[in-house]
């Protein structure tokens, strides 16, 4: 007999709204509420977040990645301060926006590890890129929390830092405390006036496609 598998959290989420519904016998075809679709919404945007992080420990995914520019991996060229660093990349390719959350591993893409596998060498987040005359990319590290002392020359390879599981629940059950408030509009309160505001181009070209 095969092992018995534990359900998934969106298993358990399902099976414990099912008990209520079928004595009152639910109309199946009946959309969900907009609390539910929400939460729903929240643990599937979750799940993406998380195979995605999960993905970049696979080492052949890591190197594919380094040519687009997720995960980026150069030498430590400037220590300004203690939490500041200067990485010169190996190639002109950075899809990491200022202030996203870093870590940091010595080596070469191939050499991440599995995430959540072992303590980064540095975390931190990008606070700058700039470009050399000499056609160099540098990124400059900021509010940087190094395991070890970091010296000149060091070899490194940068990627989004890892998603905690545990996190992400703790979120959804936020998220849940708060939609079920009387406040809230998706308990039954007024929707939202809409209103316009900027947006990455990054974003807009992703929804466009």
């Amino acid at each position: 007999m095969g092992r018995v598998r534990r359900p998934s959290e969106r298993s358990e989420f399902a099976l414990g709204l099912a008990p209520p519904r079928q004595p009152a016998c639910w109309d199946w075809r009946r959309r969900d509420s907009r609390r539910e679709a929400a939460l729903g919404l929240a643990t599937r945007c979750d799940a993406a977040e998380l195979w995605e992080s999960l993905r970049l420990g696979d080492p052949l995914v890591a190197t594919r990645e380094s040519f687009g520019g997720t995960v980026m991996t150069g030498i430590i060229t400037a220590l300004p301060s203690r939490t500041v660093l200067q990485i010169t990349l190996d190639q002109l390719a950075c899809r990491l926006r200022e202030q996203t959350a870093v870590e940091g591993f010595p080596g070469y893409p191939r050499d991440l590890p599995a995430a959540a596998a072992s303590a980064p060498l540095l975390r931190g987040r990008v606070a700058a890129t700039q470009v050399t005359r000499g056609e160099g990319l540098v990124v400059t590290i900021g509010d940087a929390v190094v395991r070890q002392a970091a010296r000149l020359g060091l070899r490194i390879t940068l990627r989004p830092r890892s998603v905690d599981p545990r996190q992400q629940r703790s979120g959804r059950q936020e998220l849940h405390r708060r939609y079920a408030t009387r406040r809230s509009w998706l308990s039954g309160g007024p929707a939202p006036a809409p209103r316009r505001r900027d947006v990455p181009l990054d974003v807009v070209v992703a929804a466009a496609g």
